[in-house]
């Protein structure tokens, strides 16, 4: 092994000049200073993988995550659109509760009733919207903890971090609530949003 007295870097025997320099390379290291440079790069090594473990993203959180975003989108725009239609029999009930008096007809009629009153169109309008806050709500826990796992590591070892732990990792009852709040969120966002459709078709 050779290493280059200019940038530092190690490379094999056999280079005559510096692979990222080009500066020409010096003698090759004797066994124990190659020995000890080799070590150094696998704890590097070692290093760079286990910074990479903590923002990994297996396929089934990407799959979930997309689904996710999805089923945020479709309440988004379902929330948009009740509320749009609410907001418009709103405006023609008071267009039409002006005109009446203008016209000099009675507001209210009082009548004396035991039946309960059919539910109207805008009660299944106020479900949609409620159904559907529900719905962005638990989609977007579902999807900040399956996309962002760097965000799950820093909440399930926070404990090790204030009692200052020299290797802060998940314990096992950690590790099953994320598991359970990220796919419980995913699912309940799914109900909600199937009962928020309901109500609207």
């Amino acid at each position: 092994m050779k290493k280059c007295k200019y940038c530092g870097t190690p490379q094999s025997d056999e280079r005559h000049t510096c692979v990222d320099c080009g500066k020409p390379l010096p003698k090759p290291l004797s066994a124990e200073e190659a020995e000890v440079i080799e070590d150094a790069l696998d704890d590097q090594l070692d290093a760079m993988s286990e910074y990479r473990d903590v923002f990994e993203v297996s396929c089934t959180d990407r799959i979930l995550g997309i689904l996710g975003i999805v089923g945020l989108i479709a309440s988004c725009l379902l929330f948009a659109v009740s509320q749009t239609e609410i907001n418009r029999m709103n405006r023609e009930l008071q267009e039409a509760l002006m005109a009446a008096a203008m016209a000099g007809e009675p507001l209210f009629e009082i009548t004396r009733s035991t039946e309960p009153l059919p539910p109207t169109r805008s009660d299944y309008l106020d479900s949609t919207v409620k159904g559907s806050v529900v719905a962005i709500a638990f989609f977007l826990e579902s999807c900040t903890l399956l996309l962002f796992p760097k965000f799950i590591w820093f909440i399930s070892t926070i404990r090790d971090r204030l009692w200052y732990a020299d290797e802060p990792t998940p314990s096992a009852f950690a590790e099953s609530m994320m598991k359970f709040s990220k796919y419980g969120g995913f699912v309940i966002g799914c109900i909600a949003l199937a009962f928020a459709a309901w109500m609207y078709f």
